[in-house]
């Protein structure tokens, strides 16, 4: 397992990935009071911070960050990527290459699906990996369900 803070694959806020509310009412995101609908604002704001911000991953400083961290990682084969950076739960597989998101634990956030992705969930909580002695690997998702105020399990795949 490799574990980093930035994610190599995300469906966040960091991979472009903004809430509706987000792009409707960006000002909400300085001053929650700030309840002025601006969707022009909202759009050029999330594709200017995904092109500048090099903590976002379209930014140029993260293309070339993934461009040497990501063909290693393949060549390895096999490998779980764990990584932090985004306020929500994630869970991509790409070439064979387990990688997770898992940093929710303060924030929420939004996510969306794309053709590598096998769970994204954007509310509170935490991944947990298992490894058991006969070779099994289980990736669990806990988290804040969307109806109930309790924690439980919102996914489980096994991994290896």
């Amino acid at each position: 397992m490799l574990t980093m803070h930035h994610p190599l694959y995300t469906v966040g806020k960091h991979g472009g990935y903004y809430s509706k509310k987000t792009f409707w009412l960006p000002f909400t995101q300085v001053n929650s009071k700030l309840i002025l609908p601006q969707p022009i604002v909202g759009l050029m704001q999330g594709i200017m911070r995904s092109r500048i911000s090099p903590q976002d991953v379209n930014s140029a400083e993260y293309g070339s960050y993934k461009k040497y961290v990501i063909p290693p990682i393949e060549a390895h084969g096999s490998t779980i990527v764990a990584a932090g950076h985004e306020h929500t739960l994630q869970y991509h597989k790409v070439n064979d290459v387990d990688y997770i998101v898992s940093g929710s634990g303060s924030k929420q956030g939004a996510t969306r699906m794309k053709e590598y992705t096998r769970f994204a969930y954007g509310n509170y909580g935490y991944g947990l990996v298992d490894y058991y002695e006969n070779g099994n690997i289980w990736l669990s998702f806990f988290a804040q369900k969307e109806s109930e105020d309790e924690f439980g399990i919102v996914y489980r795949t096994k991994l290896k």
